[in-house]
């Protein structure tokens, strides 16, 4: 874990957002769990990068994963931090999506 956010760390000093993302997501799809920074982490670089439909689908997702623990009893959400940061996540998505259109 510490070397993925070593990794995620030096991509994001030199502006390589999209790259860390696909090794956030490539990471989260083996590991079927995740931390909190790697959480915080992701919803800032979707914010980063502006791709808002996949910043809100990914919240969305977290949260009913928080609502729903039994269908992902591994995920930790809201067990390991902040929550405001995906609710935050959602709000701007939203507010981004709506300003699109």
């Amino acid at each position: 874990m510490e070397d993925l956010l070593l990794l995620v760390r030096i991509y994001r000093a030199q502006g390589k957002y999209d790259e860390t993302i696909k090794v956030i997501s490539h990471f989260q799809e083996k590991r079927q769990s995740t931390t909190w920074d790697v959480v915080k982490q992701l919803i800032e670089l979707y914010e980063l990068t502006h791709q808002w439909k996949k910043l809100y689908g990914y919240c969305t997702s977290l949260l009913d994963e928080a609502l729903e623990p039994s269908k992902t009893p591994n995920s930790g959400f809201g067990k390991l931090g902040d929550d405001w940061k995906v609710w935050q996540g959602l709000l701007k998505a939203n507010e981004e999506i709506n300003h699109e259109m």
